[in-house]
């Protein structure tokens, strides 16, 4: 086995720089089309298979990071704090072969923390075969094979990137010629070590807490409470991950990075109880202040030292990585926020097609008791908030009565009640069609949206537009939304704001699409939305459906819709007027 481990050692030796290149480039190029492309299970399982680490802390959302294609279709958040150390190993990889080796603490601290994650994810692993045994599940086998290359790769650069150190510490006898370059770590240093420790013990350790028994889990919430049960949970990570870098590496990643590492005084080595003691000690209470006196608590009761390699010198030039993060993490944002306001664009103005050609219909032939919706023209996310319902139509004039929306009425029917209950609550005007018209918005603008349009039917409110017209009597069926959920399915959803009915028919009229839908589905004041999917069975492009509801008031009546799309942006809901 020694011999095995020599000669992959010395193959690996002279290669470690364009290895290391080759696998950050593989990583970040994967978490980038992860955040950037359309849903792919291709890209998915890519994507997992090249995560090196996994940092979590304790999930919290603030490091997503979401990027997304121009096409509409589903985008993912991607781990940020995952896709910023891929970036710091790509950096660390290309400085080491730039320094012909010199340069080696970044990349030693990426392969630490790699080594550690790699050895949690190994954890898990076992523990889900007692749990759920999944190794006959067609990828855990090339999951666990490239688990354990890491693993090995990892540790085989450690040692052989740290070889002439390894050596001293080992018998902890430095050469008289050499003395002079091991100093004591600044206080500088040693607050680093506690911030990016802390910092990685929390994240790569909290997905472990999920092997543990949730009865154990429970009572320790209940015992500790919420709070202070992660507490105690974080305390024991956190002897784990510094007995295990010291005893094997007398280093964590954090000394890695500030080139700084463990020894023993007075000529004693280090050993396995003497980091045991080290370990333990840092929970004491107010230890970290001790370190603002001249030796901390936990290195005075292990009769241990921090020395530095390179005589405390500060590498400024590192602040270069986390500049280069930021602009990489502001561009990624600027240009989420240019995507985002270009789909919106094209689906708004894909739906405005329709709206229109409905409410140009309807006005043409307006009916008493109608309801005009209306939205502000600030936020087209917004559900409609006022409404005009038509009381007398006298050629091109018309009566109508203002009604603004509360929190209580969600349907035009409760509208309708709201103004049937007390009608003089509620004011009364003439009104033109042609004023009525103003209202209808034909193009939503890119950078202003729907701003430019719109017309002041409420006085002390911002101009409305025009979203439908419909009759609290029937079904109120709008297009809601759409959105991809694989390569070649789109879930397409509805809304209804008129009295109950159900959908009970959906057929396939235009296109090489499939429809999978749950027949009847109801629309209720409580259900208020239904959806259904179209898979294309060749690739994306046009498609046209029937849509049929019956009024769940008078069975005999039919309502039928079509709906037409290309699949990505133009989405064309229309009642067929028989």
């Amino acid at each position: 086995m020694k011999t095995v481990l020599q000669n992959i050692e010395s193959k690996v030796s002279n290669r470690i720089g364009v290895i290391s290149l080759l696998l950050a480039s593989l990583g970040l190029l994967s978490s980038l089309l992860t955040i950037y492309t359309e849903y792919s299970e291709v890209i998915i399982w890519l994507s997992y298979f090249l995560k090196y680490v996994d940092l979590n802390i304790m999930r919290v959302d603030i490091f997503d990071i979401r990027g997304g294609s121009f096409t509409g279709g589903d985008t993912f958040n991607g781990d940020g704090l995952n896709l910023a150390f891929n970036f710091i190993f790509l950096l660390a990889s290309i400085i080491y072969l730039y320094s012909k080796k010199k340069e080696k603490h970044l990349l030693q601290f990426v392969y630490a923390v790699i080594h550690f994650s790699t050895w949690i994810s190994l954890l898990i692993f076992i523990f889900n075969q007692f749990k759920r045994f999944t190794l006959l599940e067609p990828l855990a086998i090339p999951f666990l094979i490239r688990n354990l290359i890491l693993l090995l790769l990892s540790y085989i650069i450690l040692k052989i990137t740290d070889k002439k150190l390894r050596s001293i510490v080992k018998d902890n006898e430095f050469p008289e010629s050499e003395k002079s370059k091991y100093i004591k770590a600044s206080k500088y240093k040693r607050f680093l070590h506690l911030i990016i420790d802390s910092f990685l013990y929390i994240g790569l350790t909290f997905n472990a807490f999920i092997i543990l028994p949730r009865d154990f889990l429970n009572s320790l919430v209940q015992l500790l409470g919420e709070r202070y049960a992660l507490t105690f949970l974080f305390l024991f990570s956190s002897i784990i991950y510094y007995v295990f870098f010291e005893v094997l590496f007398q280093r964590t990643p954090a000394k890695y990075l500030t080139q700084t590492f463990v020894t023993g005084t007075e000529k004693i080595a280090v050993k396995s109880d003497t980091i045991l003691a080290r370990s333990f000690s840092r929970k004491i209470p107010f230890n970290t202040f001790s370190f603002l006196g001249d030796t901390g608590w936990h290195d005075s009761i292990s009769k241990t030292k921090v020395l530095s390699l390179n005589g405390n010198k500060r590498d400024y030039k590192y602040l270069l990585v986390l500049l280069a993060m930021a602009l990489f993490f502001l561009l990624n944002y600027q240009f989420n926020e240019f995507r985002i306001d270009y789909v919106t664009y094209k689906k708004q103005n894909g739906i405005l097609e329709s709206e229109v050609k409905a409410i140009e219909y309807s006005l043409d032939n307006l009916r008493v008791n109608d309801i005009i919706s209306l939205k502000r023209t600030s936020g087209h996310y917004y559900d409609a908030s006022h409404f005009l319902k038509v009381l007398k139509i006298e050629d091109e004039s018309l009566t109508i009565a203002k009604i603004e929306k509360t929190y209580k009425q969600k349907t035009l029917e409760d509208i309708d009640f709201l103004y049937e209950l007390n009608p003089d609550n509620f004011e009364k005007v003439q009104i033109s069609k042609d004023n009525i018209r103003k209202g209808i918005c034909n193009e939503y603008g890119f950078f202003n949206g729907y701003n430019d349009c719109g017309f002041k039917y409420f006085e002390d409110e911002e101009n409305m537009r025009i979203y439908s017209i419909d009759n609290s009597f029937e079904p109120v069926v709008h297009f809601d939304y759409m959105y991809r959920n694989g390569k070649n399915r789109i879930t397409i959803e509805f809304e209804s704001h008129g009295v109950t009915c159900e959908l009970v028919k959906a057929e396939v009229l235009q296109g090489d699409v499939e429809i999978s839908a749950r027949l009847p589905q109801k629309i209720t004041t409580f259900n208020s939305d239904f959806n259904l999917s179209v898979i294309f069975k060749e690739k994306v492009g046009d498609f046209k459906l029937l849509l049929v509801f019956k009024n769940e008031i008078d069975q005999s009546i039919d309502y039928k819709y079509t709906f037409e799309s290309d699949g990505v942006f133009k989405l064309n809901l229309m009642k067929v007027h028989e």
